[in-house]
């Protein structure tokens, strides 16, 4: 039996290649024959370097940036240099799990720090270059990336804008005469698992405002600075960025990417699971093991358990869910091509217990879900 091993990351707990590890332990227990096959993956947050770099390679580039609070830090991304490829993870200099509790401020809080990694790929002379823009801890609409990029943001009274999102709406031009021109001939990819617009009540302020630390008054008027942003974008490149999906994604930074790079948005988990040609591997596949930290009512929507189930579905191949958590609300995923979600949990615990028994609770349900599936096959077979 050749089975295809790809779970996503358990957020903040396993990598992907550690959960395809506890994964492979469980199942070569019930099946000690079987031929494993194992692929790192990702939708567009964390794990999109190694899902990338274990199938095509690559350099690790380590650079100074700024994090979200603009505090001095080194940050990772991958550098291909025969293809002339960046795979950077925004997260690693802006995400969320770099601030503490405490310290979440969505007002204050830049992408600064991200604009400095794209600079840092073009230095390399980078010609293409793939942004992972899941877990962010900013909402500035991309304004401090483009700052670092060379983009320049004056209010009336002619004084520069600097990391003050209660101040943005006060904004009223653009000056991109010092941009970065190498973004002209770069194309840039953002690959991302939310397709929210950049303003309202489903735009980037109010539907994840709460995550990053924003209060119902902070994110109203974030969500204002937002649309003024757009309104000034609007007026100076003739393009309602605002209004494209995924310009929400990421506090907005979706649509500063489009906006002051020309970048595209993509589903992260299709556009990964492209580039390591993952569809090869589903066609040789008798059955796929999937999971994730969390399986519920938003599985489905661009997560990378969706993206995988879709491919099975297609090529006609079996696929079972292992996830750290599961809701009554996935059941949405049995008509989308998941053949059965397995909770890893084995008990009530805590968070805490789950999570430190995360991987030997993983292999476990790996190999009672394996051998429940062979007696399936076995009795079909008689």
């Amino acid at each position: 039996m050749r089975i295809l091993i790809a779970p996503d990351s358990f957020k903040h707990n396993l990598t992907s290649k550690e959960a395809a590890a506890a994964i492979e332990k469980g199942v070569l227990k019930a099946v000690p024959s079987a031929k494993i096959i194992k692929r790192s993956i990702a939708d567009g947050g964390e794990g999109c370097i190694e899902a990338i770099a274990e199938h095509i390679g690559g350099e690790l580039i380590r650079v100074q940036v700024h994090d979200p609070l603009m505090r001095p830090l080194a940050a990772t991304f991958l550098y291909v240099k025969k293809s002339r490829l960046a795979v950077i993870e925004m997260a690693a200099a802006n995400g969320l799990t770099l601030l503490t509790k405490d310290e979440l401020n969505p007002l204050q809080a830049s992408t600064f720090g991200t604009g400095e990694m794209l600079r840092a790929a073009l230095d390399l002379g980078c010609e293409r270059i793939l942004i992972g823009i899941g877990g962010s801890a900013t909402n500035d609409g991309g304004l401090g990336m483009a700052q670092a990029l060379g983009y320049r943001f004056y209010d009336a009274d002619d004084r520069l804008f600097i990391h003050d999102m209660s101040k943005a709406g006060e904004l009223c031009r653009i000056d991109d005469e010092q941009a970065d021109p190498r973004l002209k001939s770069c194309t840039i990819q953002a690959a991302s698992d939310v397709f929210n617009s950049l303003c309202g009540e489903s735009g980037a302020s109010f539907m994840f405002g709460a995550q990053k630390g924003a209060d119902p008054a902070s994110q109203a008027l974030l969500d204002m600075a937002l649309k003024h942003l757009n309104q000034l974008v609007i007026e100076k490149y003739g393009v309602d960025y605002g209004s494209l999906p995924g310009a929400g994604a990421a506090g907005g930074l979706g649509f500063g990417l489009m906006a002051f790079t020309q970048a595209q948005i993509y589903s992260g988990i299709n556009l990964i699971l492209t580039m390591i040609n993952f569809e090869e591997q589903v066609k040789q596949a008798d059955l796929i093991i999937t999971g994730e930290g969390k399986t519920d009512g938003q599985t489905v929507y661009g997560k990378a358990v969706s993206g995988i189930a879709a491919m099975a579905e297609k090529h006609g191949v079996p696929l079972l869910c292992l996830s750290g958590a599961v809701s009554a609300d996935c059941r949405e995923l049995y008509a989308s091509g998941v053949t059965a979600i397995f909770d890893a949990a084995l008990k009530p615990m805590s968070l805490a217990e789950a999570m430190a028994s995360a991987a030997d609770n993983l292999a476990f349900i790996s190999e009672s879900a394996l051998r429940l599936y062979q007696c399936a096959i076995t009795k079909r077979k008689d």
